[in-house]
C-alpha cells in the first residue's frame, strides 16, 4: 500500500463519503445495522491504516488530517464515522505503545484493512468515568485472567482487537491495557444498540468470564493505562468526535439551505429563502459551524505541535462542537418546518445523531468542570 499525502487522504475520504457513505446512510439508519459495506469501502480506499506508522504500511496521519477525515465522514454518515473513529482510537494506542513483535503482528493487518480495532473502556457502574475501571487483571502464568463487563463497546462483535483497560493485578499500581482478540476464550457480546441516533452502530455489552489474555497482548508496560488514556486516547477521541459533530452540523446546514431554495409558498409566489427570518437562521447556523470548525482545526494544530496550552483547547473543542451540532440541527429542523420533522428530509437523522456527542464520555458536564478547574489553576482530578 502506498503512503499518501494529507491532501490525497482527505480527497479519498471525500470520494468514499460522497459515493458510498452518503448513499447508504439512510438505509443503515433505518435498518439499524452495522455499516459493513461502508467499512468495506474504507478498507478498499486504504483508510483503515490512517494512524498506522508508515513502516507498517500505514499513513501515519497527524491530528489535523484525522480531524479533516472525520468531519468529511461525519457529514456523510455519522454512524460510520463514529465506528471508524473508535477503530482509529484503538489503532492509535497500538501505534504508540505496542512493542517488539506485537507491533508488526497487530499493525500490519490493520493497515491492510484486514483487522478492525476498538476500545472497551466503559463500565456501567462507573458511568462517564471510564478511566476508573472495576475489572482487575489476575496474573496466571503467561496470561492475565479477566472477568467483568464492558458497556457501550462500539464495534462490539464486529472488531478483531478490543483494547480493554483493567486494574493492574493485586499488589501493583495503575491500569493495564490489553489486546483482547475476537476469538478469546469465554468472550461474549450481548444486547443491541437501541440509541435514538447513530443507529448504524454496534455499541453493545462485552463480557469476559475467566477469559485468558496472553502476556504478549499487554500493551506497553504494566500500570501505564491512565497515562495512555489521558495522553493519547482522550486527545484522539476528542479531536475525532468534535470533527464528526462539525460534519453533522455542516450536513444539516447544507440540507436546510437546499430546502429553503426549493420550497415555495404559492400564496407569496416565492421560495422561503426570501424570508428574513429564514435568512437569519441560516446565518446563525453558518457562523456556528464555521466557528466550531475553526476551533477543531486550531486544537488539532496545537496537538500536532505539542503546544503546552493544548489541554484547555482540547477540553473546549468537544464542548463547542457537540453543542454546535445540537443547536444547528435543531435550527435546521425549524427552518425546514413540518417536512424537517419527517424522514422526507435527512434533517431529523442529523438531529438524532447530534444528541450522542454530548453524553459520550467525557460528557459536556465533566468537560466544563475540567475547563473551570483549569482556568482557576485547580487539578482536574
Amino acid at each position: 500500500m502506498s503512503v499518501l499525502q494529507t491532501g490525497s487522504l482527505i480527497a479519498i475520504a471525500k470520494e468514499v463519503a460522497q459515493n458510498v457513505l452518503a448513499v447508504n446512510a439512510a438505509a443503515i439508519d433505518r435498518e439499524r445495522r452495522f455499516p459493513i459495506e461502508n467499512f468495506e469501502a474504507l478498507k478498499k480506499a486504504g483508510l483503515m491504516g490512517l494512524l498506522v506508522p508508515k513502516e507498517f504500511g500505514g499513513h501515519d496521519a497527524n491530528f489535523e488530517t484525522l480531524a479533516s477525515v472525520m468531519e468529511v465522514l461525519g457529514e456523510a454518515c455519522a454512524s460510520t464515522a463514529m465506528c471508524f473513529l473508535m477503530h482509529n482510537c484503538g489503532t492509535a494506542v497500538l501505534a504508540r505503545y505496542s512493542e517488539g513483535e506485537q507491533r508488526g503482528r497487530v499493525l500490519r493487518p490493520i493497515a491492510k484493512g484486514e483487522k478492525i480495532a476498538t476500545l472497551a473502556f466503559s463500565e456501567t457502574a462507573n458511568g462517564a468515568h471510564f478511566y476508573q475501571p472495576s475489572i482487575q487483571a489476575v496474573r496466571k502464568g503467561d496470561s492475565f485472567i479477566l472477568n467483568g463487563k464492558k458497556s457501550f463497546v462500539t464495534n462490539g462483535n464486529q472488531a478483531d482487537y478490543y483494547l480493554v483497560v483493567a486494574k493492574a493485578p493485586e499488589g501493583q499500581v495503575g491500569l493495564n491495557i490489553f489486546i483482547v482478540e475476537e476469538d478469546t476464550e469465554n468472550l461474549s457480546f450481548s444486547g443491541e444498540w437501541d440509541g435514538i441516533g447513530m443507529a448504524g452502530n454496534s455499541s453493545i455489552v462485552m463480557e469476559l468470564n475467566d477469559s485468558p489474555v496472553p502476556a504478549r497482548n499487554l500493551v506497553g508496560k504494566e500500570g501505564i493505562g491512565l497515562g495512555v488514556i489521558f495522553d493519547l486516547v482522550a486527545p484522539v477521541f476528542i479531536a475525532g468526535i468534535s470533527a464528526v459533530n462539525v460534519g453533522i452540523a455542516r450536513a444539516a446546514l447544507t440540507s436546510a439551505i437546499e430546502h429553503t431554495k426549493k420550497r415555495t409558498h404559492q400564496n407569496a409566489d416565492s421560495s422561503i429563502a426570501n424570508y428574513q427570518a429564514i435568512q437569519m437562521y441560516l446565518a446563525d447556523m453558518y457562523v456556528a459551524v464555521d466557528g466550531a470548525n475553526a476551533h477543531v482545526k486550531k486544537t488539532a494544530s496545537m496537538l500536532d505541535n505539542a503546544d503546552p496550552e493544548a489541554l484547555l483547547s482540547v477540553l473546549a473543542t468537544k464542548t463547542l462542537a457537540c453543542e454546535t451540532a445540537v443547536n444547528v440541527t435543531g435550527t435546521a429542523m425549524q427552518v425546514c418546518g413540518g417536512i424537517g420533522f419527517t424522514k422526507r428530509l435527512p434533517v431529523e437523522r442529523y438531529y438524532r445523531d447530534s444528541r450522542a456527542g454530548s453524553v459520550m464520555a467525557p460528557t459536556t458536564e465533566i468537560l466544563k468542570t475540567w475547563i473551570g478547574k483549569s482556568l482557576v489553576g485547580l487539578p482536574l482530578m
